[in-house]
């Protein structure tokens, strides 16, 4: 993917590398809160520190494990599909065993600025994370990021230090229902993920989204779909009704809500013309799962799409959070007998200029440094922001001016 000619594909691309600037920063913000820790206890040595820092995420993924196993038999309407589906003592399994695994040279690699998997999260400056990259040489595309920012928060924790800022690792999720409550005996002073009305989940990404909030947060995690509806502009009220089976929907339905329209149905053998039909900014749609599709089909039927997902179960090929993933056509329609549906945005007007993907993620940095000097904050809005002139980021809201 080298440039970027929709509005939907510069939308994404906001999208991925906001969250992931806003990682970086709350990561390295935590890191140096363990690093002054340990300059303030030069009398505790560093394999003592890691031994403190290994019984408290052992603990912690205990209560993980049984908060889970309660919430398992619990109604999905009380609880919310984020927290329902949560992967916290999934990540506090791997911190701890990563912790185990350094000992002492624990501390050592966190001075370094080296987190899980002994990666650090340097951000390249021309380029989105590739989903399912390796995840021992790579740090972003996996699960890397999320590891690290609930290995860091544990740690933060264990030195008796308070992160009340998350923005962008971690979201507090209160439960659905306003009247659901944990019982007692699963609320731990000690343990700093769960509460009696909610719990933090680490990621950019969290099943469902954000769609049960009132407003949608500018660092908050998506899912596949709700980024998908944000990248074509619905409103939030669109974004909190969005899903896989009603994109498929108004596939059928030219009338639909989202002014969605079907371009074609991929399945069996693909006609050339057929992939001539696609275009960058189209809407990918396979089973349970949809993306932004950013360049062209080649003559190989390849296309490259920008989305986020979520895949830490298994041992390899793991994901967590927004980036790039690449399809090739005629081998998933030939592979998936329920087909692919393509679909494309009708309201939006085509950029001003086309621009390169280089470009782009210059422009966005840039912004984010101008707006979040300080750090991001944990505000309502849009990521389109980072694509206009003149946005101004105000208490939660932001002013919309000329934008690519």
């Amino acid at each position: 993917m080298d440039s970027v000619n929709t509005k939907q594909v510069a939308h994404i691309v906001a999208q991925v590398r906001a969250k992931q600037l806003a990682t970086k920063s709350i990561q390295d913000n935590m890191s140096q809160i363990i690093v002054q820790y340990h300059e303030d206890h030069p009398d505790v040595s560093d394999r003592e520190l890691a031994q403190q820092f290994l019984q408290n995420i052992s603990t912690d993924h205990s209560t993980s494990v049984s908060i889970n196993n309660y919430l398992n038999g619990q109604d999905i309407n009380l609880i919310g599909y984020p927290i329902k589906f949560n992967k916290t003592h999934l990540q506090l399994n791997m911190a701890k065993e990563w912790i185990a695994e350094q000992k002492e040279s624990l501390i050592t690699q966190i001075i370094a600025g080296k987190f899980y998997h002994k990666l650090s999260n340097e951000i390249r400056s021309a380029e989105l994370p590739v989903l399912q990259s390796p995840s021992t040489t790579q740090f972003w595309g996996n699960e890397n990021p999320s590891v690290s920012s609930i290995l860091l928060a544990d740690i933060v924790a264990s030195c008796n230090k308070k992160q009340d800022n998350l923005s962008g690792a971690a979201t507090c999720f209160p439960f659905f229902s306003s009247n659901y409550e944990l019982p007692d005996s699963f609320v731990s002073a000690s343990y700093s993920f769960a509460s009696k009305n909610g719990m933090t989940l680490f990621g950019d990404y969290q099943y469902g989204g954000q769609r049960y909030f009132d407003k949608q947060f500018v660092f908050g995690p998506e899912d596949c779909s709700t980024a998908v509806g944000k990248a074509t502009y619905l409103r939030t009220d669109q974004i909190k009704s969005i899903e896989t089976s009603s994109m498929q929907a108004a596939y059928f339905n030219r009338d639909n809500q989202y002014h969605y329209q079907g371009v074609t149905f991929l399945s069996g053998d693909i006609q050339d013309n057929q992939l001539k039909l696609i275009q960058e900014g189209d809407i990918y749609l396979i089973k349970g799962h949809t993306a932004i599709i950013a360049t062209k089909p080649d003559n190989r039927s390849k296309i490259t799409t920008i989305q986020f997902s979520r895949d830490i179960d298994s041992a390899e090929n793991n994901t967590l959070g927004g980036g790039t993933y690449d399809y090739s056509l005629c081998d998933v329609a030939r592979k998936i007998k329920s087909g692919i549906y393509i679909l494309r945005s009708t309201d939006l007007e085509p950029l001003h200029e086309s621009c390169s993907l280089s470009q782009l993620l210059s422009r966005i940095d840039s912004k984010y440094a101008t707006l979040f000097s300080k750090g991001p904050l944990n505000i309502a809005g849009d990521c389109r922001m980072f694509l206009e002139d003149n946005a101004i980021s105000t208490a939660g809201e932001f002013h919309s001016g000329s934008s690519l």
